[in-house]
């Protein structure tokens, strides 16, 4: 109990403790916010049930016994958390029948983990508490590493931890004498056709469902943060924000130092201009690259090998000392169809079109010891879940990402980047009113002249500079193989004799990848590099027990 209790320490800065009844006991590490105030958990009711959440629940309703969540579950049974609107992920003890159920919101927006044990069932929201506690193996899965090398991230219900699970967005859990018994999980994509809405209409139910999002989440005694990186999806929550009279919130926008990252710099001076916010700036340089990386990864135990995780870490550091919950526009790019990928995916072959996730990182480039075709199975159950009777084409493509690439990715690297600086994110595009608005948009009003999230864009050109907005949105890459490069001959033996690499990679193809990173035109082989550094490093930290104190070279030379 203490080794998970200093392994969570930093995900609540308010107070954490100990409860244990019977044969169930937690221990937990909590914010104060206007949903819970530090003291408030456990959650008990007459029966004897205990709960424990990580959660910005939006239950705060007229009726007091629906504030909470184990209320729900009297009346609903195995099912409540199908009731419970919000970002959550939970705990709740039953005595009766000694069952415990364990359940994440609809989206997956906080993660949990468990394993099943000879003597027992553990259960934490990081799977490092899990390890800490030596009762788990840190024994990894090969399986789960050539997906992780093949998609940069794992999904399913497998972690890369062969006796590690996860719940799944959307799922309850149901355990008894240490073993599960029992599944439930709701529907990650809104139920119902497309909504065929005038655009001046689709205009006002977007206002109306940020408000409503901006309601559920915004503190109203607590000091907000925004990352803000000059999206257009950003833009319009800060442009709603402003319209509602609500608190300015601090503004932290990451950048790339020097030229490559000036339109991105201006792009965030002019929206915060217009709004008249003041931007706190944060520049990656590639001296931050080199030193800062492996204390990132330390942080990321369900590896992620998205480079983005270098902004999103960085803001999270810089925003820590001035507050304790941030929003996100996490979310945007999926149900208002912002990725080009999905865009890809629908155009026919002969005109460059190509299947969702339907090519590795890592395929055919000659490095994996063995080409294991399993990597895709994961995206293609999850592709295989969705009606193509009930959705459109362009449904589809966004729901394999909103079912399992959103929560696997992206939203497990924010928590444990922002966690990791006690600061909680909020999602508000991730609100269930605005999800179940925006995904129900005729594609028209999601895609237009070539360019996703139409219907922010159109908010926004009602107001501000057209060029601004008609350009594409993303926050510039960053350029970590042009940064590898100047170094790439003294780092390209080291990775490749990593003991994670060699099992999964040949030494020889590795290095002759790193050889030539300064002269790689091909993207993918670029990526490969970057994941097998990120590989490396993740390996030596989380598996063989390295300090991550020190730059990429001296972790991976430490022996």
């Amino acid at each position: 109990m203490a080794a998970m209790a200093r392994s969570l320490r930093h995900r609540g800065a308010d107070e954490d403790g100990e409860y244990s009844t019977g044969g169930f006991a937690v221990v937990h590490a909590r914010l104060a916010t206007r949903y819970f105030e530090a003291d408030e958990q456990p959650l008990f009711d007459a029966q004897g049930a205990v709960l424990v959440a990580d959660a910005e629940f939006s239950v705060i309703e007229s009726d007091a016994a629906h504030s909470n969540p184990i209320a729900r579950y009297r009346e609903a049974g195995p099912g409540f958390a199908e009731h419970i609107p919000g970002s959550f992920s939970l705990a709740l003890y039953d005595p009766t029948g000694r069952t415990i159920l364990l359940a994440r919101d609809r989206f997956g927006t906080r993660p949990l983990y468990y394993a099943e044990l000879a003597d027992g069932f553990i259960f934490a929201s990081e799977i490092s508490a899990l390890l800490e506690t030596g009762m788990v193996s840190r024994a990894i899965d090969p399986e789960q590493v050539d997906q992780l090398l093949q998609l940069q991230f794992n999904c399913g219900r497998k972690t890369i931890y062969q006796d590690v699970r996860r719940v799944l967005p959307g799922e309850t859990i149901i355990a008894q004498n240490g073993k599960v018994v029992d599944r439930i999980r709701r529907e990650v994509l809104p139920r119902g056709g497309v909504n065929r809405y005038t655009q001046e209409r689709a205009l006002t139910e977007l206002t109306n469902a940020l408000n409503h999002s901006f309601d559920l989440c915004l503190e109203r005694e607590e000091p907000i943060g925004i990352f803000f990186s000059g999206d257009i999806e950003t833009a319009v929550l800060l442009d709603a924000n402003h319209e509602l009279g609500r608190p300015v919130p601090r503004i932290f926008s990451p950048s790339i130092e020097g030229p490559r990252g000036q339109f991105d710099r201006e792009r965030t001076d002019y929206y915060a201009g217009q709004l008249g916010v003041e931007v706190n700036r944060i520049e990656i340089s590639p001296q931050s690259f080199w030193d800062d990386t492996p204390s990132i990864i330390k942080a990321i135990d369900d590896p992620v090998a998205d480079y983005s995780i270098l902004y999103a870490f960085n803001v999270a550091r810089e925003a820590a000392s001035e507050v304790k919950i941030m929003l996100s526009a996490t979310g945007a790019n999926e149900i208002f169809a912002g990725r080009s990928r999905y865009r890809r995916a629908l155009r026919p072959f002969w005109l460059g079109g190509r299947g969702m996730y339907s090519r590795g990182f890592m395929e055919d480039l000659g490095l994996l010891r063995e080409e294991r075709s399993g990597w895709r199975d994961a995206i293609g159950a999850a592709q295989n879940r969705i009606n193509p009777v009930v959705y459109t084409r362009l449904q589809q493509v966004q729901g394999i990402d909103m079912g399992d690439w959103l929560a696997n990715n992206l939203l497990t690297m924010y928590d444990r980047c922002y966690g990791r600086h006690s600061i909680e994110m909020r999602y508000p595009y991730l609100d269930e009113q605005v999800v179940d608005f925006a995904f129900r948009l005729q594609d028209k009003q999601k895609v237009a002249n070539g360019l996703g999230k139409a219907l922010l864009r159109t908010r926004l050109q009602q107001k501000y500079a057209q060029p601004i907005v008609a350009r594409r949105s993303r926050l510039s890459s960053i350029p970590v193989r042009e940064w590898m490069a100047p170094r790439a001959a003294v780092l390209g033996p080291l990775v490749a004799n990593q003991e994670g690499v060699k099992a999964m990679c040949r030494p020889d193809q590795v290095e002759a990848l790193f050889s030539s990173v300064d002269a790689v035109k091909n993207k993918r082989q670029g990526l490969a590099a970057w994941q097998l550094l990120y590989y490396a490093l993740w390996h030596r930290i989380h598996v063989e027990g390295a300090a991550h104190e020190g730059s990429i070279l001296e972790v991976l030379d430490n022996r």
